[in-house]
């Protein structure tokens, strides 16, 4: 008996098996066909790119480091955004570094930019990958001595991103008043800020305050009554222990040291703080010196206090000079 015939049915079966895997393979190949990597410069660009928000865009970082040093400088870098506006960083298209003052200004830029969110780049009414140019400037003022204020500027042109980070000086205001209410205020700020910085306030010594560059210049009853409220331990200059530094010599009784011991508080030279020179600089700027000096110790600030729209006053104070007797 005949077995029946069935290769007719394979060859049609392998027809129509090898028919779907031709249409699964070009539809595979349509799928992964490769995108457009190409990076337009800058300037062959028809439609440049524009910062998102330029307002709540992260700016750039002034290094601590680098400030504390009083050093400015400047970075100039390339970047690429993609089509949708989002850098791309990779080790196929880095950040390319064209000039820079310092690395630690460069490492700034990069992680500000990295954060930053743009419009679509355009060619010809297509969103492309694009090189962006970036100058970034930190600066310095010249004279320390004068009040400053923080800086971050971030705007972008037919030239690429522009930023500004650091500090610059404040104007005086020739004409501002003296206004006795406000520079007791001023002080005070400026005292309780030197007194948080105070590397003393755990000693032996007792913190004595001081209202003026004058010896024993008492604070008046009001402002002593707030640093008080603060600094429990901290005694007015009228009020400073006459002491001396050096500890306990326990003897016995025929002369010879035994042991030493720790003075007790208030036994030891005191730690001065003190505020002088004040000078109004705008009607809600007051300039001062500030001094921190422990027992053969002197620590010169320069200090600010500043008012702001709401009426509160806030002091920042920076070391400009040490001396160890």
């Amino acid at each position: 008996m005949k077995r029946p015939e069935i290769k007719p049915r394979l060859k049609g079966a392998c027809r129509r098996l090898c028919g779907l895997a031709l249409v699964l393979t070009a539809g595979s190949a349509t799928a992964q066909e490769p995108t457009d990597t190409t990076v337009v410069p800058w300037s062959k660009l028809t439609e440049k790119p524009l910062l998102l928000d330029s307002l709540g865009v992260p700016g750039v970082a002034y290094p601590a480091l680098l400030r504390s040093a009083n050093i400015a400088g400047e970075v100039r870098l390339t970047f690429v955004v993609g089509p949708d506006g989002r850098p791309i960083v990779s080790s196929s298209l880095p950040f390319r570094v064209e000039s820079s003052s310092h690395e630690l200004f460069t490492n700034s830029v990069m992680r500000a930019a990295s954060e930053w969110r743009f419009t679509p780049p355009v060619v010809d009414g297509r969103p492309v990958r694009a090189e962006i140019p970036v100058t970034v400037q930190f600066a310095q003022p010249v004279d320390l001595d004068l009040p400053l204020r923080e800086i971050s500027q971030l705007s972008m042109d037919s030239a690429g991103v522009h930023a500004v980070a650091g500090w610059e000086q404040i104007p005086r205001e020739r004409t501002t008043p003296r206004d006795s209410a406000d520079v007791k205020w001023a002080k005070l700020i400026v005292l309780l800020r030197l007194l948080s910085m105070n590397p003393n306030a755990d000693s032996l010594a007792t913190t004595c305050v001081r209202w003026s560059d004058k010896p024993n210049h008492a604070l008046p009853p009001a402002m002593m009554s707030r640093i008080r409220a603060q600094y429990s331990d901290v005694v007015n200059a009228d009020a400073c222990p006459r002491t001396y530094f050096s500890p306990v010599q326990i003897v016995d009784s025929l002369g010879r040291a035994t042991r030493r011991a720790r003075a007790p508080r208030g036994h030891v030279d005191p730690v001065w703080v003190a505020v002088g020179d004040v000078q109004p600089w705008t009607a809600d700027l007051y300039v001062m010196q500030g001094y921190i000096a422990p027992a053969g110790e002197s620590h010169n600030y320069r200090c600010q206090a500043e008012r702001d729209e709401r009426g509160r006053w806030s002091g920042t104070c920076e070391l400009r000079s040490s001396t160890v007797y």
